[in-house]
């Protein structure tokens, strides 16, 4: 799970500041190397998007451990229409998890753990799927306020920009789409999740 990964990371996280003017992507890979070494991030580089939720996030990550019950309800829910700003949740770094993975629970398809971080105007979600595997996909995010199309799932979508591969592309469509509207059911009033 991504968690157990920040869990790892959060001993080496307060030895390195953040310091006004230095690149990120660097601080990260460098946080990302001395926590799991050179091998482990060759054969999965998505460790240095890891370190940069930890490192974007040290000081003010939202986590959310889910249920079965309330995993699955974010991903039935149909989004009818485009914030016209971004929800709370995704204002900040961000993660969602299945608290029982072991138990078959998933947010969406194959997924266990749905993270992201904002830089330089995009974002990047994270996810882990149930094979261990991880994907990431980059988001410009659209917040026009703009009704959607009713009915079947598109192949195409306002949440996600195209150019990604077509299995990468529907995982990041899901994922944008099961970000945003965990967010705005968060912010519904009187909502229990």
């Amino acid at each position: 799970m991504i968690s157990d990964l920040l869990a790892e990371l959060a001993p080496r996280l307060a030895e390195v500041p953040l310091l006004y003017g230095s690149d990120p992507q660097a601080v990260a890979e460098e946080l990302a190397l001395s926590t799991w070494g050179l091998k482990a991030v060759e054969s999965e580089p998505n460790l240095i998007d890891v370190a940069m939720l930890g490192l974007l996030g040290r000081h003010q990550l939202v986590v959310h451990q889910l249920h079965g019950a309330a995993s699955q309800h974010a991903a039935v829910v149909d989004l009818h229409a485009l914030p016209d700003t971004p929800p709370a949740l995704l204002r900040q770094p961000w993660l969602l998890e299945v608290r029982h993975p072991d138990e078959g629970a998933r947010l969406f398809g194959d997924t266990l753990s749905l993270s992201g971080y904002t830089l330089d105007g995009t974002t990047f979600l994270l996810g882990l799927l149930g094979d261990g595997s991880s994907v990431l996909a980059s988001w410009r995010p659209r917040w026009t306020g703009e009704d959607l199309d009713e009915g079947p799932r598109r192949e195409r979508s306002l949440l996600i920009d195209e150019g990604h591969e077509p299995a990468h592309a529907a995982w990041a469509r899901e994922a944008a789409r099961y970000a945003v509207i965990f967010g705005l059911l968060l912010e519904a009033e009187g909502s229990r999740l």
